[in-house]
């Protein structure tokens, strides 16, 4: 489980590189939402994102988007990744 203190952590990264993927965080008053891809060079509207969400009030579920880990998804900014299904 993720505290609270450490997810503040992570969206103060909000863009990262680690070894092959990169990720980025978008946050709202609900939820984290974390978006990594394997495609380097990758735009933010390119199908190619992971993205899961993890909430910011306890119990801190996460929940995939679509329900699944796939790199098929569009991280293009935070109204975006919200709409989306998640699971």
């Amino acid at each position: 489980m993720v505290s609270q203190l450490r997810a503040e952590q992570l969206v103060n990264d909000v863009h990262t590189l680690s070894g092959n993927e990169a990720s980025i965080i978008y946050d709202d008053a609900t939820y984290y939402y974390f978006c990594s891809t394997h495609f380097m060079g990758s735009d933010l509207t390119d199908a190619v994102w992971k993205i899961s969400r993890m909430a910011k009030a306890s119990p801190y579920r996460v929940q995939l988007c679509d329900g699944n880990t796939f790199y098929d998804n569009v991280a293009t900014d935070l109204s975006t990744v919200a709409a989306l299904t998640f699971e």
